[in-house]
């Protein structure tokens, strides 16, 4: 006899949805998208593992059978959730059949040989921290977008982390933008300084499983990975490897134009002139700072749109174009109600940040369009 316990549906559910978000859904390879349910006396063990990252729950069972299966992740994770509410009876026999029982339904699994799960990297790092559950929502929703979603290169694909005197900072970037947030007294270590670069669909998944509160997280990395702890979850994933591209050059003290303009108008502002963008040929906005207005064009095959938001500026006037969608992510990610836009020229990036003397501090590049005249 193979692998047999007892469990409230509800209390099953917490334990597989999380463990089947670690699974593969892109493998020849079955054991890739399955979960493995291990079960020691009433301790049941649920991971799935794509061999990048995986997510490891522990719950309590009544368990009569101690042993190892592994079951396709979409299709458990399915099952459990459409059957009536009450206890589930789950048995797996010594060929790996699994039959599932509650109240007047039944299904009959064929899983697999527990030898066919990949070995899982070690869950202890050689250095550690915490850091509030609150604190990676805030870098997830801050920097993730920023994270390149086509280019090749891992590197652009990743989020490199440091880590300094209880201060965190995360940046994100692709060939055209950086994102960069940094919070003070965010994070307890004993560590002098950490660094690391975490793949950025890896941290988006964990941030997807934690709540936004104040729950600490505790947080090992070794030289190839990174292991989150919180409550009964274990989240762990590959770093990626390699020197992280050096961007600090390209970010300015001082500029000649400084905007301060409302968050919510400005993006009101851009969502119109939007409408008229031609995405398959990714129309630019032409933004025009004049005075105390910004205006905000569009023309193409479509027609043409104009919008002005009331601003206020130091500098000389400028015209710039830029990817609208860069700019209202930029904005959607700050946290206060007023921003900065900071310019130089047509010919170079424009900085959004929200206050300097902020203990939670955005920082937005983004690269100007190059627009041919006639």
């Amino acid at each position: 006899m193979g692998v047999k316990f007892r469990a409230e549906k509800d209390d099953l559910i917490k334990l597989i949805s999380p463990a089947a978000a670690g699974a593969s859904n892109k493998t020849t390879l079955p054991a890739l998208e399955g979960i493995l349910f291990t079960l020691q006396g009433d301790e049941l063990t649920l991971c799935g593992y794509d061999l990048e990252r995986g997510i490891q729950v522990k719950g309590e069972v009544i368990g009569e059978n101690d042993g190892e299966v592994i079951l396709n992740a979409q299709k458990i994770n399915g099952i459990i959730k459409a059957l009536p509410d009450g206890e589930v009876l789950f048995v797996c026999d010594d060929k790996n059949s699994v039959t599932v029982r509650c109240g007047m339904s039944e299904y009959v699994m064929h899983g697999s040989s527990a030898e066919m799960f990949p070995n899982l990297p070690e869950f202890s790092g050689d250095v550690s921290f915490e850091i509030k559950g609150s604190v990676i929502k805030r870098i997830v929703s801050g920097t993730y977008f920023a994270t390149s979603q086509t280019d090749k290169r891992l590197i652009l694909q990743g989020q490199r982390f440091k880590i300094s005197n209880g201060t965190v900072s995360a940046c994100a970037l692709d060939n055209f933008r950086i994102a960069m947030w940094d919070e003070d007294n965010a994070v307890e270590t004993d560590a002098e300084e950490i660094e690391f670069i975490i793949p950025g669909k890896s941290l988006l998944e964990f941030s997807r499983l934690i709540s936004d509160n104040d729950d600490e997280i505790y947080v090992e990395t070794t030289m190839k990975h990174i292991i989150f702890k919180v409550n009964n979850i274990v989240f762990f994933s590959r770093l990626t490897e390699g020197p992280y591209l050096s961007f600090e050059r390209q970010i300015r003290n001082e500029s000649l134009i400084n905007v301060n303009v409302s968050k919510k108008e400005l993006i009101e502002s851009i969502e119109r002139v939007s409408l008229f963008v031609d995405e398959k040929n990714k129309t630019p906005i032409q933004c025009t700072f004049t005075g105390n207005i910004l205006n905000i064009f569009c023309f193409n095959q479509f027609g043409r749109v104009n919008d002005s938001v009331m601003i206020n500026k130091s500098g000389p006037d400028l015209e710039i174009w830029f990817n609208y969608r860069y700019i209202l992510e930029a904005l959607r990610a700050c946290t206060e109600d007023e921003v900065v836009l900071e310019l130089n020229s047509d010919m170079h990036a424009m900085q959004i940040r929200n206050s300097k003397e902020s203990d939670k501090r955005f920082f937005h590049l983004i690269l100007p369009m190059k627009i041919k005249r006639d």
